[in-house]
C-alpha cells in the first residue's frame, strides 16, 4: 500500500494546478511592485505612500487576475464543451468536475486574501496623503489642500466603491461557508447573485483615483533643478525611508512635473472573462426556454420521489445531470440533479430523476406532486403537476463508468441515481454501443431506508437479467438504520445489516485485477454523503499501486 503514490495520482492535477496558479500570481505581484518601485513616473508619488503603494498596486495587479477569472470555471456550457473535446482523448476527465467548483473556491481564497493585503496597504496610503502632503509639487496631491481622511474615503469614486467592494466581498465570503450554505442554502444562493454589483463597482472602483503618475520624465527627470535649464547632474532616490532605489541622471530640466490619475485598466482584465460568462448565461437561458411535461410521480419513500419527464430535445448521457426549475416555486432557483434514467427509444423518450425532500425548494417541489396527475388527463390545472424547465444535460464524471474495464461504485442514500442510469442503460443498449469498455462492475450501495434499498434491489435485479452477461454486474446493499418490524427487506439475501468495510472490498478488488491483469486501472466511482466520499478517496490513495491504480471520482455540483 503506498498512500502518497495514490495522492499523487488522484490529487496531483489538483495541486499542481494550485501552485502553478500561486506562481503565476506572484510573479504578476512582483512585476507589478517593480514597476511601481522603479519606474520614474512614480518617484514623486513613492516620496508620499512609500513602499506601501508598491504593495497596493502589486496586489491590485492580482485582484485583476484573478476576478478576472474566477467566472470561468462557472460556466457550465464552458465546461460541457471542454469535456466532450477532451473525452475524445482520453478518459482522464474527472478534473474538469471535480476541480472547477474547488478551484473556483480556491480562487475565491486568493481573491479575499489579496484583498486584506489591498485594503490595509491602502489605509496606511490614505493616512500618508494626509501627513505626508507635497508642498512643493501640488498636483501629485489627491487633493489641492491638505485633506482629512473622511474626504478620501468617502469624497473619491475610489474610497466609495472599495468600501462596498469589501462589504459585499465579506457578504460572499461569509455566506458561502459550508455551514451556512448547509443550514440556509438560499441565503447562499441569492448573496452569490451580488457579484453583479461587485464587478460594476469593480470596473469603475479605479475611475479618477488618488494615484498620480508623471507623464514628462523626458522633459523633467525627478528630482533635477526646477529653476535651471542647464544640464545637471543628480542623485535621485526613490524612498525616502527606503534607499534601495537610486536613479542617477544627467539630463537637462526643462519644465515643471505634470501629473495626471493612474487611470483604470480593470475592464482589460475582466473584459473578455465577463464577455464569456454573459455568453454562457445566454446559453442557458436559451436552453431553459423549452419545459418539460411531468408524464408520472412515483413516490419511492416519504421523502423521496421518482419524476418522469417527456422532452424529445433532451438527450443525456447516463451519468450527467439537468438543472430543474418550478416557477410555482421561484422563477430563479434552479437545482441540480441526475438523471436516473436516461431517454431511449425502448421507453418512449422518458428521463427520471430522483428528487429528495432536503431543502425549502424540494420539500415545496415533493409537496406539490402529492395527489396530481399529468395535465394530459386532468382538467383542473390545480391537481395537474406543476410546470417545470429543464437546463442540461450537462457533463459529470460520473459518465467515465463506460470506459473502464473494471469499475467499483459505491452510493451512499439517493446518491445511487447516477449508478442506476448506467445499469439501466447497459440493459436497454443488449451491446450495440460498441465502444463500451466495462467488463466488470461492483455496486456498494449503504442506505438507512429500507425502501429506496428494496426499490434499487428491484430494478437493478430486472436490468441486470437483460444485461446477459455481457458486463459482470456485482451488487452488494447494506442497510445502515434501525433494525424494524420489517425484515424481509433487512434480511434479504442481497441486503446486509450495518456499514460496508471498504478497506476489505478494496483488498478484494486489488486481488482480482491482479489476477486477471498484469497492470490496470480501476475507475472508483463515489456518490453520496461527504463524509463517505472522504473514505472512499482515502482508500483509493492507500491502495493505488503501481500495478492497480484506482482513479477516484465523485459526484460534485
Amino acid at each position: 500500500m503506498n498512500s502518497q503514490f495514490g495522492k499523487c495520482y488522484n490529487q496531483g492535477f489538483k495541486y499542481f494546478t494550485r501552485v502553478i496558479w500561486c506562481v503565476v500570481s506572484g510573479l504578476l505581484f512582483w512585476r507589478t511592485y517593480e514597476h511601481y518601485r522603479t519606474g520614474l513616473e512614480y518617484v514623486y508619488l513613492h516620496e508620499i505612500l512609500g513602499t506601501w503603494l508598491c504593495l497596493a498596486r502589486g496586489s491590485a495587479a492580482v485582484l485583476n487576475l484573478n476576478c478576472a477569472v474566477v467566472l470561468l470555471p462557472m460556466c457550465h456550457t464552458l465546461v460541457w464543451l471542454l469535456n466532450r473535446v477532451v473525452r475524445r482523448v482520453t478518459v482522464n476527465t474527472r478534473w474538469l468536475k471535480m476541480e472547477t467548483k474547488s478551484f473556483h473556491i480556491f480562487i475565491g481564497y486568493v481573491i479575499l486574501l489579496t484583498t486584506g493585503v489591498h485594503v490595509a496597504a491602502h489605509v496606511v496610503n490614505i493616512n500618508s496623503f494626509c501627513e505626508n502632503f507635497h508642498e512643493e509639487f501640488l498636483e501629485v496631491n489627491p487633493f489641492s489642500y491638505k485633506p482629512k481622511i473622511y474626504s478620501i474615503v468617502f469624497g473619491t469614486v475610489t474610497g466609495v466603491t472599495g468600501i462596498l467592494m469589501t462589504l459585499i466581498l465579506l457578504m460572499i465570503f461569509l455566506t458561502s461557508l459550508k455551514v451556512v450554505r448547509r443550514r440556509c442554502f438560499n441565503t447562499f444562493w441569492y448573496s452569490h447573485r451580488i457579484f453583479v454589483v461587485f464587478y460594476l463597482l469593480f470596473v469603475f472602483h479605479g475611475f479618477r483615483g488618488p494615484l498620480r503618475k508623471q507623464i514628462n520624465v523626458d522633459k523633467h527627470i525627478p528630482g533635477c533643478h526646477r529653476n535651471r535649464i542647464d544640464e545637471t547632474m543628480v542623485i535621485i532616490t526613490s524612498n525616502t525611508t527606503d534607499n534601495s532605489s537610486i536613479y542617477i541622471s544627467n539630463e537637462t530640466c526643462s519644465e515643471m512635473p505634470t501629473f495626471v490619475p493612474i487611470g483604470c485598466h480593470t475592464w482589460l482584465w475582466v473584459g473578455i472573462p465577463v464577455l464569456i460568462y454573459i455568453c454562457d448565461v445566454v446559453c442557458r437561458i436559451f436552453r431553459r426556454r423549452h419545459s418539460a411535461e411531468i408524464s408520472d410521480v412515483r413516490h419511492i419513500c416519504d421523502d423521496i420521489i421518482e419524476v418522469s419527464f417527456y422532452n424529445s430535445d433532451l438527450k443525456p448521457r447516463p451519468g450527467q445531470y439537468v438543472f430543474v426549475n418550478c416557477n410555482q416555486i421561484s422563477t430563479i432557483e434552479w437545482h441540480p440533479f441526475s438523471v436516473v434514467q436516461v431517454p431511449t427509444i425502448c421507453n418512449n423518450n422518458i428521463f427520471k430523476l430522483w428528487i429528495k425532500s432536503s431543502g425549502d425548494w424540494t420539500d415545496q417541489f415533493v409537496e406539490k406532486t402529492k395527489g396530481t396527475k399529468s395535465g394530459s388527463c386532468c382538467e383542473d390545472p390545480m391537481q395537474r403537476y406543476p410546470t417545470v424547465q429543464i437546463d442540461g444535460p450537462y457533463s459529470s464524471s460520473m459518465e467515465n463508468i463506460l470506459k473502464y474495464k473494471f469499475a467499483l461504485c459505491i452510493a451512499g442514500g439517493v446518491g445511487i441515481t447516477p449508478f442506476l442510469s448506467h445499469i439501466l442503460y447497459l440493459a436497454e443498449d443488449r451491446g450495440k454501443n460498441k465502444k463500451i469498455k466495462l467488463k466488470c462492475l461492483h455496486l456498494i450501495f449503504a442506505g438507512r431506508n429500507e425502501d429506496i434499498l428494496q426499490s434499487s434491489f428491484e430494478t437493478i435485479q430486472k436490468s441486470c437479467e437483460k444485461v446477459n452477461g455481457r458486463v459482470d454486474i456485482d451488487v452488494k446493499l447494506f442497510y445502515t438504520g434501525k433494525l424494524t418490524k420489517n425484515k424481509n427487506a433487512v434480511t434479504s439475501a442481497k441486503i446486509q445489516n450495518g456499514r460496508p468495510q471498504l478497506g476489505q472490498i478494496f483488498k478484494n478488488m486489488s486481488a482480482k485485477t491482479t489476477f486477471a491483469n498484469k497492470r490496470c486501472t480501476v475507475g472508483v466511482f463515489a456518490c453520496g454523503p461527504v463524509a463517505m466520499c472522504t473514505d472512499v478517496a482515502r482508500y483509493c490513495n492507500t491502495y493505488s499501486t503501481l500495478h492497480t491504480r484506482y482513479a477516484f471520482h465523485k459526484e460534485s455540483f
